[in-house]
């Protein structure tokens, strides 16, 4: 293991405890996004030390969110929604309209 990889877990811990190392779900908000950013830039702070602070478990996390709204602009911080859309009702109800005539009915 390097000694980055320690010093980023020593860092952690000192920030927020045996906490930061409970896998947990995350959804940030744009507003938790740019205040992340913002954070890192006014303190000239690493990657590594930001993610410590604000409990990010991996620091590329933080460089992702940058390149997005340097390149895409403030919009692309917007939290997407993840996974499979759900199927609504209505189209069930469209999948069983009757035949139109002449039509062969598997």
């Amino acid at each position: 293991i390097s000694d980055t990889i320690i010093l980023n877990w020593v860092n952690k811990y000192k920030q927020n405890g045996l906490e930061a190392f409970l896998k947990r779900c995350t959804n940030y908000t744009q507003q938790f996004k740019l205040d992340v950013l913002n954070f890192m830039i006014e303190n000239g702070m690493s990657l590594f030390e930001t993610a410590a602070i604000f409990n990010i478990p991996a620091p590329s996390t933080i460089s992702v969110w940058k390149k997005q709204l340097e390149t895409q602009g403030i919009d692309a911080l917007q939290s997407k929604k993840k996974g499979r859309p759900s199927m609504k009702k209505d189209s069930n109800k469209q999948l069983k309209q009757p035949l139109a005539e002449g039509s062969v009915e598997a």
